[in-house]
């Protein structure tokens, strides 16, 4: 499994990329369901959404100094990752094949997952980025 190194502010972190991916699902599908986003995280939303989908393998990046350039920004990310920690926090221990699949709704990745996943391993990567940011 190949593994990225994620960094904001000359700090961070490697991550396998098949955890990171999934927490980068679950963020992208809050972030689509977020009214009035400003236009940085609408940008910031299509990087996701491109990590979510592993065309990155072993390079994913969410350009946290590109993005993150003021404390409101920062807050609001960190704001999202908690609400989207919070809805895993809620879900069953073991995330099911349909739940994890039903992340994907493009054609692009039809019945990516054959097992079920620990909600705790993607909760651990969104905690990792909430410590980075």
């Amino acid at each position: 499994m190949s593994s990225s190194y994620h960094e904001f502010k000359d700090r961070g972190f490697w991550e396998n990329d098949g955890p990171a991916g999934i927490a980068a699902a679950y963020l992208l599908r809050y972030l689509q369901e977020l009214p009035g986003k400003p236009d940085w995280l609408l940008e910031f939303q299509e990087l996701v959404k491109d990590n979510s989908k592993g065309y990155f393998v072993g390079w994913m990046h969410f350009s946290f100094d590109e993005f993150l350039v003021t404390e409101e920004r920062r807050r609001l990310l960190s704001e999202v990752l908690q609400d989207v920690r919070h809805q895993l926090h809620e879900m069953e221990t073991m995330l099911d094949i349909e739940e994890l699949n039903a992340l994907y709704t493009d054609d692009e990745h039809p019945l990516m997952f054959k097992g079920k996943v620990n909600k705790r391993i993607i909760i651990d990567v969104l905690d990792k980025f909430l410590l980075l940011i």
